[in-house]
């Protein structure tokens, strides 16, 4: 005959167990969404960056439009890549980000695999036409005949530029916000 008292132990096993199974669900979901929170200002100031990095190059040398809005573009697409990256690792797996290696370590989680890669191109179309993009972009900038040109204004004349430094600085600024942000959430351990 079973023993009535053992059931009701396996009974409010079964129960604790399933409560701490959702609880760390919905807390890593909590910090999933607090992360992105603390994310989307730095994301923001990056596009930005961007686009003033662009429009001070058409100031300086409008002959570079085109080149620089094909960088430009792949630019952004670089961001949106990682920003759904971010978002992926940290709705999985929190204790991977690595908080203690600052802006880079929370930009590029220290166990993105292949895998990983490939997985998020096939649970999310957005994510693999964001690729797809990048696939294109990348040779039409990199192998431009003017992006050694384009790449050499931006390190002297456009880096120098007085607007350029502002929005650098607040590239800087809303990078260190969203480091101690992203902190200040709670993951589950």
């Amino acid at each position: 005959m079973p023993d009535p008292l053992a059931a009701e132990g396996v009974r409010r096993i079964c129960v604790i167990g399933s409560i701490l199974v959702l609880a760390t669900a919905a807390g890593s979901s909590d910090f999933a969404a607090c992360f992105d929170r603390a994310h989307s200002n730095y994301r923001d100031a990056q596009r930005r960056w961007h686009r003033a990095l662009h429009l001070a190059v058409l100031e300086a040398e409008p002959t570079l439009g085109a080149l620089s809005e094909i960088n430009t573009e792949l630019q952004l697409a670089f961001v949106a890549q990682a920003e759904k990256r971010i978002r992926a690792f940290a709705s999985r797996s929190p204790p991977g980000l690595r908080f203690e290696s600052g802006l880079s370590g929370l930009l590029n989680p220290s166990d993105w695999s292949s895998r990983d890669e490939s997985e998020l191109r096939t649970r999310d179309p957005e994510y693999a036409e964001l690729a797809e993009r990048v696939a294109i972009l990348r040779p039409q900038n990199d192998g431009h005949s003017d992006w050694p040109a384009l790449r050499a204004l931006i390190r002297t004349e456009v880096m120098a530029s007085p607007s350029v430094k502002q929005v650098q600085g607040a590239l800087r600024r809303a990078g260190e916000e969203f480091v101690r942000e992203a902190r200040s959430c709670r993951h589950p351990q």
